[in-house]
């Protein structure tokens, strides 16, 4: 029986957020420093707690359709490895503008150092999005998306 290697790519849709920093108190602020947003809150900290989360033009499902033409979900069974799942976490900062930054990954299985690559580069690649607000104003957010590459052996 010939054996066929597959890789499936399999997404966590729900997007985690993880606690970077909390709102700044606004109400007793008279003045407006460099680097703050028309509510006074600091430009440089990422915030968990907003009115509406960063969000990909187009909603999960655009998000899903960009993840399946732009991931190259073979990279798993092209480095070699044998069959199973090999999981990247990648965490990413959706800034005022919307651009993604900080990229980086927060957990992976080490044996498949291609899977951590493709992961950062398909998000560092990411088209713009719709920046987090608060009290009316974008801010940074940031995110967690979960990825798993899949070598089956049929």
């Amino acid at each position: 029986m010939k054996k066929w290697f597959c890789v499936v790519m399999s997404l966590c849709f729900c997007i985690v957020t993880n606690a970077q920093q909390s709102t700044v108190d606004s109400a007793n602020r008279t003045d407006l420093k460099l680097g703050t947003n028309s509510d006074g809150s600091d430009t440089s900290k990422v915030f968990e707690k907003v009115d509406e989360i960063a969000a990909f033009q187009g909603g999960a499902e655009a998000w899903r359709k960009y993840l399946q033409r732009n991931l190259a979900t073979d990279v798993a069974q092209k480095q070699g490895l044998p069959k199973g799942g090999y999981t990247v976490i990648v965490e990413f900062v959706v800034n005022e503008d919307g651009n993604v930054t900080d990229v980086k990954p927060v957990a992976a299985s080490k044996a498949c150092t291609d899977c951590i690559k493709e992961a950062v580069r398909v998000i560092k690649n990411s088209p713009r999005w719709i920046p987090a607000m608060l009290n009316n104003s974008p801010v940074k957010y940031r995110h967690k998306q979960k990825f798993i590459f899949t070598v089956y052996d049929f």
